[in-house]
């Protein structure tokens, strides 16, 4: 229910359709993927990419794409900005891109956790249901791992459906559930087909099958997460919407706007997996216009254009609902949202919202009506930082270091080094 702009209670379904429950609070914090709750409580928000004469953006709406396999940002690999260099960067874009907006949303995948002990190992011993091998026969994402492994484990990230998405941020749980079924039986049939199809050169097939899933994961749900990775659903239409343009140096100077109401910083570049097509995995789809020399419809790498930015307090909080916090589905463009999407910066933000609604309770505050002031005190003085340096490790315990970043914040400091002699 909500009353005057503040929800008073929520009432939560069960999936399996058993009893509802009704829960009151005086604060809410929206932490899932979909946003759901920002939309029930009647916040505005987005679905989709903005048209390029919205807000300017470089790389807003329809766009086609190219990519290019090389290290970047040149600022990491020269030292001068504190960042793990990505393997790939931007290429051209197709002039003849409408850069028009439409309700594409970036693709999905089941983000398996896979296992090469062979303690815990376990091998698909069928293909899922429904299992087509043709769908993977000019398939070019040919992995089952990424860079990172842990503990014998690592992450599975190849197989993506673009374009087969786009129903599910405003979809109800059946068309939901059939999407996520979609993208679980893709995930299952590459993994399948790389494992055991002959097109598979034999000494591939042998390096794909040393991965399975882990037996100490996910036990109550065959060893697969119950959620699928939703990249990009809703987006809340905030005090601040943040776009690309924040997140680009300005002319002449190494930092992007400044924001004297931040909270938080972004350190991972403008990313977005491909929204519609992608010669480079699945060829053309009906429909779908625009040369091969660009491949890609919404893939975006913008690591040399990129540059850790920051995220104001009003990027997460709206006007019409008083008492909620959206750290996940916070309030930027298309593209723009590329930098937020990454696990560490929602971990940043969630922090953030917790410090809000402790402020919030202790001072009888709305949430969109909160002192930022003294909330990025808190946050200071407990360590949370809200910009980005280079020395941050290393600059904990300086005494001027809560003093630059609010200089950071206000304009009054350009460099990301806390001493740029």
């Amino acid at each position: 229910m909500v009353r005057e702009g503040r929800i008073e209670s929520v009432i939560f379904g069960a999936m399996d359709g058993g009893a509802a429950r009704r829960v009151l609070a005086r604060h809410w914090v929206d932490a899932t993927y979909e946003g759901d709750l920002l939309a029930v409580a009647g916040a505005p928000y987005r679905v989709g990419r903005e048209g390029h004469d919205e807000f300017g953006e470089p790389h807003a709406g329809v766009l086609f794409t190219q990519i290019e396999p090389h290290p970047a940002p040149s600022l990491a690999i020269q030292k001068v900005l504190n960042l793990v260099p990505f393997g790939a960067r931007q290429g051209a874009c197709d002039p003849a891109s409408p850069r028009t907006a439409d309700r594409a949303v970036q693709a999905y995948n089941l983000r398996a956790c896979v296992c090469r002990d062979p303690a815990r190992c376990i091998l698909l011993d069928r293909p899922p249901e429904g299992y087509d091998r043709t769908e993977f026969l000019t398939y070019t994402r040919r992995a089952l791992t990424i860079s990172c492994d842990l503990n014998g484990k690592n992450s599975y990230n190849a197989p993506i459906l673009p374009g087969e998405n786009w129903d599910y941020p405003e979809g109800d749980w059946d068309t939901r559930a059939c999407i996520a079924g979609r993208h679980r039986d893709f995930a299952l049939g590459l993994m399948w087909f790389l494992q055991n199809d002959e097109s598979v050169p034999s000494p591939a097939r042998e390096r794909f099958r040393a991965w399975g899933l882990p037996s100490d994961e996910f036990v109550d749900n065959g060893h697969l997460p119950w959620e699928i990775y939703v990249r990009e659903a809703r987006r809340l239409v905030g005090r601040h919407v943040l776009t690309e343009n924040d997140l680009l140096p300005r002319p002449g100077l190494m930092r992007p706007r400044p924001f004297p109401d931040s909270v938080a910083f972004t350190d991972w570049y403008m990313d977005s997996h491909s929204c519609r097509r992608d010669l480079g995995t699945w060829g053309n789809q009906p429909g779908v216009v625009g040369s091969p020399d660009y491949p890609y419809d919404g893939k975006l790498i913008l690591t040399e254009e990129f540059r850790p930015g920051q995220v104001p307090y009003r990027s997460l909080v709206c006007d019409d609902v008083h008492n909620l916090i959206v750290p996940v589905c916070a309030s930027a463009t298309h593209v723009a949202w590329g930098s937020i999407r990454l696990e560490p910066i929602w971990i940043h933000l969630g922090e953030v919202a917790g410090f809000a609604c402790l402020q919030a309770l202790a001072r009888q505050e709305a949430l969109n009506a909160l002192d930022v002031t003294r909330l990025q005190q808190s946050l200071l003085d407990a360590g949370v930082a809200i910009a980005f340096f280079n020395q941050h490790r290393q600059a904990a315990d300086r005494r001027d270091y809560a003093e630059r970043q609010l200089a950071v914040c206000h304009g009054e400091w350009d460099s990301y080094d806390l001493d740029p002699s």
